[in-house]
């Protein structure tokens, strides 16, 4: 009996985060820009944001993180552009980023992997700022990807992202081909209609199975042991 209530419960719990992952949905815990066909000209890779100097999430100048350029900050510390958007990096309060350019071999590409919702601004260590994201997602900004040179000049920048729309989250890398400048989102992978119908009905069973088959068996059992007492 203690072994039957035990997968009861076992049960009750992996139906329950089933339930939970099945509901809510798959958000990024970063803004992660890979970075691929790399120009020789770039030197550090930026991400600018729609967002006003009267929000609470705004810094003039986060000096903190700034601290990793090389160059002179001033002129990105300053920039702004026609629709508005200025340097995340520079801007953002009480935040970190990786900008530097840093290549790698990943899926048989060289491409640089910069993080730009970081706690810390050690090299060795990635400490995901879910806070942080959790701010943005409430803001839900509009953002572009910057390609600096060496000196902190701002040579190009991409179209408008954002970390949702209509069809879901943003979940995984924004990938980003420097010398096309192009930008693709890896989104939440949305259900076909079928999927999603095949997948409550399985959630039903389960729930039917866990609340009234086993309690229902377990109660036959004990009445049975009862009556053969």
């Amino acid at each position: 009996m203690r072994k039957l209530f035990s997968v009861l419960f076992a049960l009750m719990i992996s139906l329950s985060n089933t339930i939970i992952a099945y509901a809510m949905p798959q958000e990024a815990q970063d803004i992660e820009v890979k970075s691929s066909n790399l120009t020789q000209d770039c030197e550090y890779i930026d991400i600018l944001i729609q967002l006003s100097v009267d929000d609470s999430d705004y810094t003039a100048y986060n000096e903190a993180n700034m601290k990793q350029c090389s160059f002179d900050t001033k002129e990105l510390s300053e920039f702004r552009d026609d629709d508005g958007y200025i340097s995340f990096s520079c801007h953002f309060k009480d935040n970190y980023t990786r900008m530097r350019i840093k290549t790698q071999e990943y899926g048989g590409q060289t491409v640089s992997l910069n993080n730009y919702v970081l706690k810390d601004d050690t090299y060795t260590r990635m400490w995901k700022a879910t806070d942080r994201m959790e701010k943005l997602h409430e803001l839900n900004p509009k953002f572009k990807v910057a390609v600096l040179d060496k000196n902190g000049s701002i040579i190009q920048t991409s179209e408008p992202f954002e970390l949702e729309n209509d069809s879901g989250y943003l979940w995984g890398y924004v990938n980003y081909d420097v010398q096309n400048n192009k930008v693709t989102l890896e989104w939440e992978k949305t259900m076909t209609t079928k999927q999603v119908r095949r997948r409550e009905l399985l959630i039903i069973a389960a729930i039917v199975f866990v609340f009234v088959v086993l309690p229902t068996t377990i109660v036959f059992k004990i009445r049975k042991k009862r009556r053969t007492k």
